[in-house]
């Protein structure tokens, strides 16, 4: 194995390995939620998709956060939540274009579930990308000792 390839590994792997449990969960949560909208209510492809993806991305936050980058304390909306739902519009977005497509173009509920599928993995791939370099960048580092409301730098009583 490369030096590049280990050195990758050793930053990364279980963090990557935490990430990938979190995108299992969240997509069988996800693909559950669309057939139970689109087969189950007969939702329309697009309908469907917003919604479970929409319902889904909310233990996906959660989890995320606190056990893949092992962030604790009061979420940011600017530095955290906004990026995470930037980026699960942007996957909804290019989800529901698929799903519509699909569904305009091809028989069968299972082409729909692939569409959905496919476009989530492109977006994945960028998204662990985001949140390593830029969102979640480092576990932050708290005073026991204090309320969390004093050790938040972003709280307007402190400045």
């Amino acid at each position: 194995m490369s030096v590049a390839l280990t050195s990758f590994l050793d930053e990364h792997g279980m963090k990557m390995l935490r990430y990938a449990g979190v995108s299992t969960v969240n997509s069988v949560l996800g693909l559950v939620l669309l057939i139970v909208f689109h087969d189950g209510l007969d939702w329309s492809g697009e309908n469907a998709n917003v919604a479970s993806v929409s319902l889904s991305a909310i233990p996906a936050y959660l989890m995320s956060r606190t056990w893949v980058w092992e962030q604790d304390g009061r979420s940011r909306f600017t530095t955290e939540v906004a990026p995470f739902w930037g980026l699960t519009f942007l996957g909804l977005l290019a989800s529901t274009i698929a799903v519509a497509w699909a569904e305009r173009n091809f028989d069968g509920f299972y082409v729909v579930y692939a569409a959905n599928m496919s476009a989530f993995f492109v977006v994945w791939l960028m998204r662990y990308a985001i949140f390593e370099k830029f969102v979640w960048t480092e576990v932050p580092d708290r005073d026991p000792a204090l309320p969390e409301c004093l050790d938040d730098p972003s709280n307007p009583e402190l400045v």
